[in-house]
């Protein structure tokens, strides 16, 4: 019979971006991490089960050489707790 592991760890990342001219795109982003732990009463550990996942979407406008805009949102969730982030943000960037 096969015995199952103790600890399970999977991660998964996908990134996608669309080109919508030379100066403007869209950045869509997902991350995700699942851990899976038996208990085990000899070690006196106990069970454990986490799940993260994390989504953003970014547009971003080049205004010239080193210099552009972006404005985006983003939601993380985590597991046990129901624990969300949401988040929205502008940023403008440029080099010296």
């Amino acid at each position: 019979a096969r015995q199952r592991e103790p600890r399970q760890v999977r991660r998964a990342r996908w990134l996608g971006v669309l080109h919508f001219s030379a100066r403007d795109s869209l950045r869509a982003v997902w991350q995700g991490s699942r851990l899976r732990r038996e208990a085990d009463a000899v070690l006196g550990i106990a069970a454990l089960r986490e799940d993260t996942r994390t989504a953003s979407l970014v547009f971003q406008h080049r205004v010239g050489l080193g210099r552009n805009i972006s404005v985006g949102a983003t939601r993380a969730t985590a597991q046990p707790g129901d624990e969300r982030r949401d988040e929205i943000f502008f940023k403008a960037a440029f080099a010296l």
